[in-house]
């Protein structure tokens, strides 16, 4: 199918077509949510643990200290202080082996750029696709202007508040768009449980308010770069960031969290 063509999508048998390519980037996101993690949550967590370790052993050194200053001896203090040098080794120890450069990646960040280089061209194809479907999610946008569906907040009266529900409009349209969504009840549906999916859900979720989607979204000029309605997909998910070597970069403006597929 010629993707350039995405103005005649709703018109030439429209309907059909778009179900396919939301289909097909379904099977791709299937393909790619089998993606190693990499090491980024892991880096992430042990230095949540250094900093809370080293706040301990500061508490428990400065209670030890007390004590010898008043002639106690408590061997249980000095024992946690010494149990908190040898965690802290610990974790430093891990965060060394997990440390990534742009020589040398780290085992599980390795694991993880050789399965991104592996699959240069279902990325490229589901980055592709998303850009096709977002364009058509906007040319949605467009004509629901006119004729409101039920799983979108009423169109303002003000001029002024347009530009807000527009953008509003265009992450639901969007997602929807992407993912084959065809609820008239839920903007987004229920929250999937594959990971590529689910990465753009949340992404598209932050978005929007809590309360029956009606109070608007984040400040209008955000949404392009946080959800990629104008931009590209929302796929920073693919990107090691500085050390993803084998596979084409993302989008880094997008306002999801990197190392998750």
């Amino acid at each position: 199918m010629d993707l350039s063509a995405t103005g005649e999508l709703r018109t030439r048998g429209g309907l059909p077509q778009l179900a396919e390519l939301a289909q097909e980037r379904r099977y791709l996101a299937q393909t790619l949510a089998k993606a190693p993690e990499g090491a980024a949550r892991a880096r992430e967590e042990l230095t949540q643990r250094l900093y809370k370790t080293m706040q301990r052993r500061q508490q428990v050194a400065a209670r030890a200290a007390s004590l010898r200053e008043m002639g106690v001896s408590n061997p249980l203090s000095e024992a946690a202080v010494d149990g908190c040098e040898r965690e802290l080794a610990d974790i430093r120890a891990r965060m060394a082996e997990l440390q990534s450069t742009p020589q040398r990646l780290c085992a599980e960040d390795q694991e993880r750029a050789d399965f991104l280089a592996s699959h240069t061209e279902a990325i490229a194809r589901f980055r592709e696709l998303a850009v096709v479907l977002d364009q058509v999610a906007t040319l949605t946008v467009d004509a629901m202007e006119v004729d409101l569906p039920a799983h979108l907040p009423a169109r303002p009266e003000s001029v002024l508040e347009r530009p807000a529900w527009r953008n509003l409009a265009l992450v639901i349209e969007s997602y929807r768009t992407r993912w084959g969504i065809e609820s008239t009840s839920d903007a987004l549906g229920p929250r999937p449980a594959n990971q590529v999916q689910r990465t753009e859900w949340d992404a598209a979720t932050r978005l929007l308010t809590v309360d029956g989607l009606t109070a608007g979204p984040r400040p209008a000029h955000t949404l392009p770069e946080d959800l990629g309605v104008a931009t590209g997909p929302i796929d920073v998910n693919l990107d090691l960031g500085r050390y993803d070597r084998g596979a084409p970069r993302a989008d880094r403006n997008a306002g999801v969290g990197a190392g998750v597929i």
